[in-house]
């Protein structure tokens, strides 16, 4: 008899339990942008555009610098442009993650504000 309930917990009633509760989970997804040194303010513009549709869905979003050749020796001179884009975003999203980098790029996360 106890073999009989156990059969119908294991086979009917767990994963019942089991989907019930990955339902509930959220997921964030992290989105990738990615920008070069020499980008014009337009553009900037559009990528702002793009990061913002991605942070009022809830996702992170990954910005990222890429150098690349001779644009590496002047990467100290290149922050600037992840602090704008933090600064155009400020109204919806906080820096999670501050601008570091990474070989050949620099990086920075932004999440929404809470």
């Amino acid at each position: 008899m106890l073999s009989t309930f156990y059969f119908l917990w294991v086979w009917r009633v767990e994963p019942l339990a089991i989907y019930s509760l990955t339902n509930r989970l959220e997921t964030v997804e992290i989105k990738d942008i990615r920008l070069s040194p020499n980008i014009d303010t337009n553009d900037l513009n559009t990528k702002v555009n793009a990061a913002r549709k991605f942070i009022s869905k809830g996702d992170r979003v990954k910005i990222t610098l890429r150098f690349r050749g001779r644009e590496m020796a002047h990467m100290n001179n290149s922050k600037h442009i992840l602090d704008d884009f933090a600064q155009a975003l400020s109204d919806i999203a906080v820096v999670d993650k501050a601008p570091k980098v990474e070989g050949r790029s620099m990086t920075m996360f932004l999440a929404e504000k809470r």
